[in-house]
């Protein structure tokens, strides 16, 4: 799974952002090995990927603050820290010559059948 932005400006900056809920357990294999684990028959997987475009810088950091304690974490920091992060993070990103933002973001789908 591709890293959001803002983990990555903030590790960059010396500061470990919360993990994710369950990040452990989302990435493909060990999906998959819990899956089969349980003796389920039939298992799939497969990544999504999808793109969202902001309007602009803002709308997109506004957004991205809402994920898995990020928001806290960035709230918790001195302002000139935040002013760090948000320039660490902007020039990771895609932004096209209006401004707007595009990003995008994966999961794993995993789908099994109990055996009868």
């Amino acid at each position: 799974m591709n890293e959001q932005p803002i983990r990555i400006a903030l590790r960059d900056a010396g500061i470990e952002p919360a993990a994710p809920p369950s990040a452990a357990i989302s990435a493909m294999l060990p999906l998959r090995a819990a899956f089969t684990g349980a003796a389920l028959a039939q298992v799939e997987t497969r990544r999504i990927t999808v793109e969202r475009r902001f309007p602009d810088f803002d709308a997109y950091w506004t957004a991205a603050l809402m994920a898995g304690g990020l928001g806290e974490r960035i709230a918790a920091l001195p302002s000139d820290a935040v002013d760090g992060v948000r320039a660490r993070t902007r020039v990771q990103l895609h932004i096209d010559a209006e401004g707007a933002v595009l990003a995008s973001g994966t999961a794993n789908a995993i789908k099994s059948v109990v055996p009868a």
